[in-house]
């Protein structure tokens, strides 16, 4: 899979990285449960015996949330993921 990392200006008070890939993606269904602690998709199961151990997304979720951001995971046209952080953009 290929993997495009991109980063936004301040917008409505906040900076957006994207983080894409051309991969299978992940199902709707699934998404919200792939932010828990050592939970792993199918497709990580299966690509490589290196599999993680579930705590990549929820790590991130975590730090995210508590920096007043957010995290959304996004489909891909025509297939793929896009995981998206929003940070509070610092102003000085």
């Amino acid at each position: 899979a290929h993997v495009v990392v991109s980063a936004t200006q301040p917008r409505d008070g906040f900076i957006v990285v994207d983080v894409a890939d051309d991969g299978p993606g992940i199902p709707a269904d699934k998404k919200e449960q792939l932010l828990e602690p050592f939970v792993r998709g199918e497709t990580a199961r299966t690509v490589n015996d290196k599999g993680g151990f579930g705590l990549g997304l929820s790590i991130v979720a975590s730090l995210t949330e508590k920096s007043g951001g957010k995290l959304h995971l996004l489909d891909r046209t025509p297939n793929g993921l896009i995981a998206r952080v929003a940070l509070p953009a610092a102003f000085s």
